[in-house]
């Protein structure tokens, strides 16, 4: 669906001023809904009762006023649920029926894939009172439609609708009707599995499922449903035939219908729960190995810690795709002091190209609040100039990120803090002269860049190699600092060409050499771009102060390197 296409249909109505389709911030697909923003409150009204329930793109649309009240659009209060709808009714039928009530803000039957009525829908009427009128004089309703035969018209149950977790807390597990039957042989009939369940109560229904078979070696699995008339018949059947031998050597397994999705919340506690119980078991016999050079096997891998003990479990993480080796692997062993013997012995020790790391196994929660300690505890204590350790990096990158005029993103550099002086105003660049050295001033506390710009250093020095201390006496800018060019030119263009010029002047300036090749000159020239103009003019006429920038640029985009290895 695009902007286009409802704007078309709606703008036949009356004169629209805006669409938006809301799409999904990633993928940016349509979500399946949209606003329409007419000129006139009249024409709003039009589309409304004219088009509400037509099908756009073969699908029946519905269209309600805009309201920005959360509070208001997920309360309930006047929504009601109906059940036993005939398969020929639709949106538009459900609206006249139930608009004699009172003013509905919403209205929709359910539909399957196939596009066939689920028997069911919702109506929300605008307040509470028309839906307790609604559901007094329509519940246990049999609804008169031409064309459906008197065995598809059912009463109507009308209630309030309730969400799935109030419908579960007012629906114990003990208040079902349909029970899920397995473990009886292949050759039973409907009627002995009837035969089974009638002693216990009235079955409505019942059906035998054959499941489709995975191979050609496996054997037919069959398992069927059987629904009473009361939840008590249910239970008493369910709590007399679970676990029955009903031949010999298989027993019934008798519980509660499910479905797919409740059966899959389970499933996946219940593994959750069981993982979590065996990583508490094994936690002080398991290690954790990396390092391991990829060529490794689950045999090989076993090998070099056979020595230390009984190993109960060994295995080299690989791609599941590929099958390609992670490098690195788990070790279970039957002891505790087998398994603090091997991490003494073999953490550090060179195997291969690479000394092997050891270390007690750790769940990926774990790990992750560990890694947070270590770096809270760390990174304010980093010496100036130098970098967090690699496993701390990305951390350390994002909080730069929140710093103002910190980090500024992927291939960046940490920007300078404004040079301001107590009582006075801050540093502002005049393009109109040529800017002097910044100057080091007596007792100033000025950030350095890398891991010391979390902290301050009380200096003397001047900030940069051709600096003059505060209180000499002024000197002429030399020749090389003069570019009065370069400030016209800045001040007769726009930003992106003050950018593209500055990068020109900025590419030039950086030397090629072993370690700054041309792919990194050019990444380092937009990290230093990001600094700011005046930064930019400053690093023109100082050549220390560039040299300095890109050998700490270059050192960064190093760093990175290793990380993203």
């Amino acid at each position: 669906m695009t902007e286009q296409i409802l704007f078309e249909k709606f703008n036949e109505v009356g004169p629209v001023l805006s669409i938006r389709i809301c799409r999904d911030v990633i993928t940016r697909a349509s979500l399946g809904y949209a606003y329409v923003n007419f000129q006139n409150s009249v024409d709003a009204e039009r589309a409304l009762d004219t088009m509400n329930f037509e099908f756009i793109k073969d699908r029946p649309c519905r269209i309600m006023w805009c309201q920005r009240d959360p509070s208001l659009r997920r309360d309930n209060k006047g929504n009601i649920f109906i059940k036993n709808l005939p398969p020929t009714i639709d949106n538009k039928n459900l609206h006249d029926t139930f608009s004699q009530f009172g003013d509905i803000l919403s209205c929709k039957v359910e539909y399957d894939n196939q596009g066939k009525s689920r028997g069911f829908g919702y109506v929300h009427f605008k307040t509470e009172q028309s839906a307790e009128e609604a559901i007094s004089k329509v519940n246990n309703m049999v609804l008169q439609i031409e064309g459906v035969t008197a065995e598809d018209q059912k009463p109507l149950f009308v209630g309030h609708f309730k969400s799935r977790t109030l419908r579960a807390e007012a629906d114990p597990d003990r208040k079902f009707t349909n029970l899920y039957v397995r473990g009886f042989p292949a050759s039973y009939t409907l009627e002995q599995l009837n035969a089974l369940f009638t002693p216990y109560g009235t079955v409505k229904s019942s059906v035998i499922i054959t499941a489709k078979k995975r191979s050609e070696t496996d054997e037919n699995k069959v398992f069927g449903f059987v629904d009473f008339e009361s939840p008590e018949h249910a239970v008493t059947a369910k709590d007399a035939l679970n676990a029955t031998d009903i031949a010999e050597g298989v027993k019934l397994l008798v519980t509660r219908a499910q479905k797919k999705k409740e059966r899959a919340l389970l499933l996946r506690q219940k593994l959750e729960t069981s993982r979590t119980q065996r990583r508490i078991e094994t936690r002080p016999f398991n290690l954790y190995v990396k390092h391991l050079d990829l060529s490794y096997t689950d045999e090989a891998f076993k090998n070099l810690f056979d020595e230390f003990g009984t190993i109960s479990s060994s295995k080299v993480m690989r791609v599941k795709e590929t099958g390609e080796s992670k490098g690195f692997g788990f070790v279970c062993f039957s002891s505790q002091e087998e398994a603090t013997n091997a991490l003494t012995n073999m953490n550090g020790k060179m195997v291969g190209r690479k000394p092997l790391y050891v270390s007690f196994a750790q769940s990926r929660e774990e790990r992750r609040r560990f890694l947070e300690g270590e770096h809270r505890n760390n990174i304010y204590r980093m010496p100036m100039g130098q970098y967090p350790p690699a496993p701390y990096a990305p951390q350390y990158f994002q909080q730069l990120r929140m710093m103002p005029g910190g980090y500024v993103g992927p291939g960046s550099i940490p920007r300078r803090f404004p040079y301001a002086m107590p009582n006075t105003p801050a540093y502002r660049p005049n393009l109109m002269r040529p800017q002097m050295p910044r100057q080091a001033v007596q007792g100033q506390y000025r950030p350095q860049l890398g891991g010391g710009m979390l902290q301050s250093k009380r200096s003397t020095a001047p900030a940069y190699p051709n600096a003059a201390p505060l209180n000499a006496a002024p000197r002429a800018p030399s020749a090389k600092s003069r570019q009065p060019d370069l400030l016209e030119q800045l001040n007769n263009s726009d930003p992106n060409q003050q950018r593209q010029l500055l990068g020109g002047l900025l590419y030039t300036r950086i030397q090629v050499s072993e370690d700054i090749t041309e792919d990194k000159r050019r990444k380092i020239t937009g990290m230093l771009l990001d600094m700011g103009q005046s930064e930019v003019i400053h690093l023109l006429e100082d050549d220390g102060a560039l040299q300095q920038q890109v050998s700490e640029a270059n050192l960064i985009l190093d760093t990175q390197q290793g990380l993203a290895q």
